[in-house]
């Protein structure tokens, strides 16, 4: 039985181990082109762990309501990236890129604030939540 306990303990510290290695692998292998498909998938995967993460560790509601707002999050989010894909020339990727970036700042600042009136246990979780909101503000401009 304690061996139980301890697992699910460990169990959100393995899945963001995974989950940043994955984002890190990912990164290194976009920079050749043949193997920034599978660099591509690995931080896929990577973003996947994050957001089970995200959603198995704090239940402020229910488990199934978490499960089904994380699977409309990744369906709109699906949708809108293939359709904007298809409909991007490659000669303009790097505005779509840059675009992207811009609405990753912005959902970065949006769940920073939102958190910040929400935790406010420590010193250095309010300097981490306000680094957060800062950088998100600075990449959505």
């Amino acid at each position: 039985m304690m061996l139980f306990k301890t697992l699910y303990t460990l169990l959100p510290y393995s899945l963001l181990f995974m989950s940043v290695s994955c984002f890190i692998l990912g990164i290194k292998k976009q920079t050749k082109a043949h193997s920034a498909s599978f660099g591509n998938k690995l931080s896929i995967l990577g973003m996947l762990l994050a957001l089970m993460l995200c959603f198995l560790e704090n239940t402020p509601v229910s488990f199934t309501l978490n499960v089904q707002l994380l699977l409309v999050a990744l369906s709109l989010g699906s949708i809108i990236g293939f359709i904007t894909s298809k409909k991007i020339a490659m000669t303009r990727m790097p505005e779509l890129v840059a675009l992207f970036n811009g609405f990753g700042g912005l959902s970065s600042m949006l769940v920073g604030l939102i958190l910040a009136f929400y935790q406010q246990e420590s010193p250095l979780a309010l300097i981490s939540l306000t680094t957060g909101i800062f950088i998100g503000a600075l990449t959505f401009t």
